[in-house]
């Protein structure tokens, strides 16, 4: 659910795709970035700075009553640092989210209570760009001081912070970090109840959007709703409810813009009482099948590079974990790629990812013998090949979801060929069993 991405990020991105290409990365390993006394209400807040970094907010218990902040750094190759201390401990800390600022600094909003009656409701801190000089923004950056499930974050198109949550059920939006500044309601009656808020800005209109789940009397299933420049009209997210029934969500609503592209896009899952369908709505737009299982759960929606769009889930039946990634375009997907869950989980939770450098970072919080705690790997978007064999030589192309690939190297009959701009390459006539391969890329494979 990574919309966070200052303008700084651009910048780095293309050094950084390289440094993942050079790398490898670690796909299909899985390192734990938790404490493993988690519990499955727990969700990790993402934010990757201009370098590559991609930063991971968590909660740690300290006690019966206690919880600190923790941050753990991911290279873009995949390996997680050691984790640190954000915070001093509070009473409750839950559902951190963050974001980049414009000036490379990173901000990590929460749900927390402290020791006093006005510690408590949406809370923020802002360190440096490395993850290190935290200091905490106030007693509180919400008006209220009710308990809330979680927080979403996202920058506003002058690059100010916003920030969305549920507080005594209903979905709220608030500017900035001054408490001072009121917290605004976007449901008129205000009936209950609204869970898992989050928002994202579209990158060429600078419209905020703002989603949520809603189980109230009439209006059952995931919304979207414009709250900046001003606050619109609910949109009811198409299959998020079926005949007025639908399951609720036990993470952040899956909202994402496109990197420097147009259009904000929300993923659920479809189905009533199992879901069995993976959705991608473009918000205004038309909605994308990506993925189908025995029992879709936790989907979660990051931006990719170019305007792509990763979907990630699991599957409640298999314990097995999805991924998939769309075109530059986000109207079409790729081959979904099947991830094999962390060693020893009989249980998988929440599902979150950030794949703007190509790979996607996929976090994933799993049940282990008696610990439950969030792991990490990366995935490779795959590579797909098809082969036309004519009466002298065989044309290849090499695609991603639909758009071609430049310099893939397709191996075939013991020579190898390099795709061109639109992603084609020709050899020789033969017969036998082709592979396509270029860093960055799981590889596919076609019969000739």
């Amino acid at each position: 659910m990574t919309r966070r991405l200052a303008t700084v990020v651009a910048l780095f991105l293309g050094a950084a795709v390289a440094a993942l290409a050079a790398q490898a990365g670690p796909p299909g390993k899985w390192t734990r970035v938790t404490d493993p006394n988690g519990r499955n209400i727990d969700q990790v807040g993402l934010a990757r700075t201009g370098n590559g970094v991609l930063h991971v907010f968590w909660k740690r218990r300290v006690g019966p009553t206690t919880d600190a902040l923790r941050h753990t750094p991911i290279t873009p190759a995949g390996k997680v640092g050691g984790s640190s201390q954000v915070l001093s401990p509070l009473r409750a800390i839950s559902g951190p989210d963050a974001v980049v600022l414009p000036d490379g600094r990173l901000r990590v909003f929460f749900a927390g209570l402290g020791d006093t009656p006005e510690a408590a409701g949406a809370m923020a801190a802002t360190g440096t760009a490395a993850g290190t000089g935290w200091q905490p923004e106030g007693v509180r950056v919400s008006s209220g001081t009710t308990s809330l499930d979680s927080v979403g974050a996202a920058l506003t198109a002058s690059g100010e912070s916003v920030f969305g949550f549920t507080h005594s059920f209903v979905a709220a939006f608030h500017v900035g970090v001054s408490a001072g500044d009121q917290d605004v309601e976007v449901q008129v009656n205000n009936q209950c109840c609204d869970y898992m808020a989050d928002l994202a800005t579209d990158a060429k209109s600078g419209q905020t959007w703002l989603a949520y789940f809603s189980n109230a009397k009439g209006r059952t299933g995931t919304w979207v709703q414009q709250v900046l420049p001003g606050v619109g009209k609910p949109l009811l997210v198409p299959g998020s409810a079926s005949k007025g029934q639908a399951l609720g969500v036990d993470q952040r609503v899956a909202i994402t813009s496109r990197l420097g592209q147009p259009g904000v896009h929300v993923a659920v899952c479809q189905g009533y009482p199992v879901c069995t369908k993976a959705l991608l709505w473009r918000v205004g737009g038309k909605s994308l099948v990506v993925g189908k299982g025995a029992d879709v759960e936790d989907v979660s929606a990051s931006v990719g590079p170019e305007g792509r769009i990763w979907v990630a889930w699991h599957d409640g039946k298999t314990k097995q974990v999805f991924a998939v990634r769309t075109n530059k375009a986000a109207t079409r997907v790729g081959p979904v790629v099947t991830v094999k869950p962390p060693p020893g989980a009989s249980q998988l939770w929440k599902v979150t990812g950030e794949g703007s450098l190509g790979a996607l970072d996929l976090l994933v919080s799993a049940t282990t013998g008696s610990a439950l705690s969030t792991w990490h790997t990366q995935v490779l978007p795959p590579l797909s090949l098809a082969a036309k064999k004519g009466k002298s030589a065989v044309t290849f192309v090499v695609t991603d979801a639909g758009d071609p690939v430049a310099g893939a190297k397709v191996s075939f009959a013991g020579k190898s060929v390099t795709t061109n701009a639109a992603g084609k390459a020709t050899a020789p006539s033969g017969s036998g069993k082709a592979k396509a391969t270029k860093a960055g890329y799981a590889p596919a494979s076609a019969a000739v």
